[in-house]
């Protein structure tokens, strides 16, 4: 059975996606990855890998970034235009 996480509804995947690409840090671009693929419908499994990450990290990572949007996430993504 997949393990789908649901992620807010306020971002897209191709948003996360072009955050990372722009990303300061290997981290950063790491989790925006990671983030955006479930947007995608990856499991959190396949977001830990894209991630470099275990799954629970992936959970922590999700609790967050729903919790507190961008201002959740590594370093200083909120301040991006």
């Amino acid at each position: 059975m997949a393990n789908l996480i649901a992620l807010r509804g306020d971002f897209e995947a191709a948003y996360l996606r072009d955050l990372a690409k722009k990303a300061k840090s290997a981290a950063q671009a790491r989790q925006l990855f990671a983030l955006a693929a479930i947007y995608d419908g990856a499991t959190c499994t396949e977001a830990a890998m894209i991630g470099g990450v275990r799954i629970l990290t992936i959970r922590d990572w999700v609790a967050h970034f729903n919790a507190r949007g961008l201002d959740g996430l590594e370093g200083e993504l909120s301040s991006r235009p």
